[in-house]
């Protein structure tokens, strides 16, 4: 067979045939049906077994000497097929030739079936730092994916199997709209297959917050009670309220003295039970409270 081919390939080469048109008798045009990666290859003419010689180049490397045959391809892409065909008389003597290349597509036949998904969760040590896990499904090394992490940084592009778990520092606690993008790259076609998923991540600093007061009554005055605030840490911006335990009550920001540590007169004497209460306003939806007993 080998023998064969190298002979064939040095006719057409003396005959210079890369681009002969079609003859009255010889053509080389030929019909394929492709499932999935297989292609079956059928010339329009066939001729005698004996003096009509086909030769095949599959534009993988591939070729073969034969008629009908079916060739099966190893991965999606456009591949430049090339039919030859050389007739001889009895004698030997090439009568005529012809060839004609035809493209062949082979496409990713499956249904675009990706789901993007991830999940996240807070590094145990800076409270900042968020670990995200991509979790979508199918997915393949090759595949592209973009992470955006909603903070006005730039998005994050690279390869499924290189960037499959990062890792990205917040520098302000918030809420933050978390876009991860997947697109699988051996399916060819006008429409690729790629699936996005938003999530919203909520980045919390941890509250170490303790609640404390003090209380002192007025030497002049023994139903007025001199409260100070003793938490820590606190903010000038941080929300205070006070409830003194007979109905009363104040609130505000830790910045007003009369807030922070306020002054309260008793209509009578007895037993209150005063409560502290302080939100830190970093905190998303957190705070931290206590109470204190006059």
């Amino acid at each position: 067979m080998k023998k064969f081919i190298t002979i064939l390939l040095a006719v057409l080469t003396a005959f210079n045939f890369s681009a002969k048109s079609q003859t009255l008798t010889c053509n080389a045009d030929f019909n394929f049906t492709i499932s999935n990666f297989t292609v079956n290859f059928t010339p329009v003419m066939v001729g005698d077994s004996i003096n009509t010689t086909h030769y095949w180049n599959f534009g993988d490397g591939g070729s073969i000497s034969a008629i009908n045959t079916t060739h099966t391809y190893l991965s999606v892409g456009s591949y430049s097929v090339k039919h030859y065909i050389v007739r001889h008389n009895a004698n030997g003597v090439v009568v005529c030739m012809d060839s004609v290349t035809k493209i062949v597509l082979i496409q990713q036949t499956t249904a675009c079936n990706l789901q993007a998904y991830f999940t996240w969760y807070a590094d145990s040590l800076n409270w900042n730092n968020i670990h995200f896990q991509n979790q979508s499904a199918p997915y393949e090394a090759s595949d592209s994916i973009r992470w955006n992490f909603g903070d006005g940084t730039p998005p994050v592009n690279g390869l499924v199997g290189t960037l499959f778990n990062p890792s990205h520092v917040y520098a302000n606690a918030g809420t933050y709209n978390v876009c991860i993008r997947v697109k699988k790259n051996n399916t060819v076609g006008s429409t690729p297959c790629v699936s996005e998923i938003c999530k919203t991540v909520v980045v919390t600093t941890p509250c170490n917050l303790v609640v404390n007061f003090i209380s002192q009554p007025d030497s002049l005055h023994p139903l007025r009670i001199k409260f100070t605030n003793t938490s820590t840490p606190v903010n000038s911006t941080d929300s205070v309220r006070w409830t003194f335990g007979d109905g009363t009550s104040v609130s505000g920001l830790q910045s007003d003295p009369n807030v922070a540590n306020p002054t309260h007169d008793y209509a009578q004497g007895g037993s209150y039970t005063v409560c502290l209460k302080i939100k830190k306003r970093q905190y998303y939806r957190n705070y931290c409270m206590c109470k204190g007993y006059l």
